[in-house]
């Protein structure tokens, strides 16, 4: 309940009290003092108009009607005509001024200095309005002036009283107010930080939580990269190409988790893409592979250098995959600008299994593989260099050293016999003196090149000196070497350098060693040999002889 609607009912209780007042006055004056019926029926009528302005004003307050409305300001000044009324014409006393007093208060209290004011004045109007018309009353006021005064001076101090209170609740409400809005504002501002507050703290969050992937990913980026690195090292250390394959391949189906991969490589002679090595151990899927792997789509990826991933197989579009279980798959070419090796086939059983970074780390791989394949023909190819003669492509005198140790270090240990032959063209200078040493070259590639063709793929050749060449023969006895080396000189007498300029033959001489007949040692063993040589020529040349020396 606000406090001018409660101000207004106990100002009601008041008016009350004042018609309870009025009866009681016209009970005692005009029934028992000096009786008077025309009085009587006055009083008792002011007093019943008195009350239904009362009950009026009651019933709109607790309708909750603002104090301004129409019908409640015609009620206060129809309140205000009632007293000033019983005063001049119904012969009240002045005690009657108290109530005008107290209805200005409230008048003043409720509706604010300027209203109350307005009701002062008009209550002061309405009193001279009444005295003048009054009769009787005047001239009896009129001399007892202190008494008339008292009325409307009473008016204007309820308005006075009102209106310092009035301005004193209103201050004072405008404090509160203040107060009101200043702790509304800090509650405001205190929401607004508070909102801030959260709003920092919900970012925070959120950077922490990215930091956080970020940190993760960097953590599993760091894990892979040194996983790569130390893969990348174990792949530069491997001189072996099937090896390395088979490395790479299983790192693949350990690293990407997949079900299949295999290793594609060009094979130089048919010049398609053959197996090189595979994990997957049916036969007949293995067929299918083999037949289905050449085909344009493979081709092109080899080409173009970049990889094409499936995570969604529809096997009509793919030949390499129907009749398997393939559900998705990577096919990773692998080359260098400078050559196109093969490919690699990653596969798997499910959908959807290869995502972005199983991408990106088969890219790098397959990089790799290709550098290391490209390392590794190089490798061979210095090798090659480092131990064949150039001109006619056998292995050199070096590493014929380094081929006699090893073989006369196993002979030793199991204890088979191992034969070392020297054989020399007939007359070489002569070729040379003759022909040129163009011819003398061309006799040379074309001698070794029937032996080559001759021997076993155990057995080695290569240039000991000039036209001297020496033939390892592992496991081997010196009857046997004795009659391989007597085919070996048919075949090179019978065979004819022929071209526009020349058309000969040249012939051979042979000698040979043997261990353990011979020698023990690997010098012993080469000088028993060059000794049977040396024999040959001296007994004619073109034959082949034994050495029969025990060098011990």
């Amino acid at each position: 309940m606000s406090e001018s609607i409660r101000t207004e009912k106990v100002f009601t209780v008041l008016t009350w009290l004042f018609v309870s007042i009025i009866l009681v006055y016209a009970l005692i004056l005009d029934i028992l003092v000096s009786p008077n019926a025309h009085n009587l029926l006055a009083h008792i009528s002011f007093a019943g108009l008195f009350a239904v302005v009362n009950v009026i004003r009651k019933y709109l307050i607790e309708l909750g009607v603002n104090s301004l409305d129409y019908f409640y300001l015609r009620s206060r000044v129809v309140e205000v005509i009632l007293i000033c009324f019983s005063f001049f014409y119904l012969g009240f006393t002045s005690w009657v001024g108290i109530f005008l007093l107290c209805s200005i208060f409230v008048m003043t209290l409720l509706e604010g200095r300027q209203a109350g004011l307005h009701t002062a004045v008009l209550s002061m109007g309405i009193a001279v309005l009444f005295a003048l018309t009054s009769g009787g009353f005047l001239h009896e006021y009129l001399i007892e002036s202190i008494t008339f005064l008292f009325f409307p001076v009473a008016g204007f101090a309820g308005w006075y009283i009102g209106a310092r209170i009035h301005k004193e609740t209103e201050e004072q409400f405008e404090r509160k107010q203040r107060e009101l809005v200043q702790v509304e504002n800090e509650k405001s501002e205190a929401l607004r930080l508070s909102r801030e507050v959260e709003e920092k703290i919900e970012k925070s969050k959120e950077k922490l939580k990215k930091l956080e992937n970020i940190n993760e990913q960097m953590k599993v980026s760091l894990e892979k990269y040194y996983e790569f690195h130390h893969i990348s090292s174990i792949i530069g250390s491997i001189f072996d190409v099937n090896g390395l394959l088979k490395f790479i391949n299983e790192t693949i189906i350990e690293i990407i988790e997949a079900d299949y991969s295999t290793i594609f490589l060009f094979e130089p002679k048919r010049g398609s893409l053959e197996i090189q090595n595979t994990n997957i151990t049916n036969e007949e899927n293995i067929r299918k592979l083999r037949t289905s792997i050449n085909n344009d789509i493979v081709y092109d990826i080899i080409e173009n250098g970049s990889p094409l991933v499936v995570n969604v197989v529809d096997s009509s579009d793919y030949e390499f995959v129907r009749g398997r279980e393939v559900k998705s798959f990577i096919c990773m070419p692998i080359s260098t600008t400078k050559k196109k090796y093969g490919v690699v086939l990653i596969e798997s059983t499910e959908y959807n299994r290869f995502h972005d970074e199983n991408q990106k780390l088969v890219t790098l791989l397959g990089h790799q593989m290709s550098t290391s394949i490209e390392n590794l023909e190089l490798y061979k190819r210095m090798k090659e260099l480092a131990t064949t003669d150039g001109l006619t492509g056998v292995f050199n005198r070096l590493y014929f050293q380094e081929r006699l140790s090893k073989e006369l270090k196993i002979a030793h240990e199991h204890d088979y016999p191992l034969s070392l032959v020297i054989f020399d063209i007939d007359h070489f200078k002569r070729v040379n003196d003759t022909y040129s040493h163009l011819i003398g070259d061309r006799v040379l590639k074309l001698v070794t090149s029937v032996v080559k063709n001759s021997i076993r793929r155990s057995d080695m050749i290569a240039r000991y000196g000039g036209e001297e060449f020496i033939i390892l023969f592992p496991n081997m006895d010196i009857k046997r070497a004795q009659e391989t080396c007597e085919i070996l000189r048919e075949k090179i007498q019978a065979t004819h350098l022929v071209n526009r300029e020349v058309n000969l033959s040249v012939t051979v001489s042979f000698g040979i060693a043997n261990f353990p007949h011979n020698a023990y040692s690997e010098e012993n063993l080469v000088k028993a040999a060059d000794r049977a040589l040396y024999e040959a020529k001296e007994g004619g040349r073109n034959q082949v002889r034994v050495s029969q020396e025990k060098l011990f």
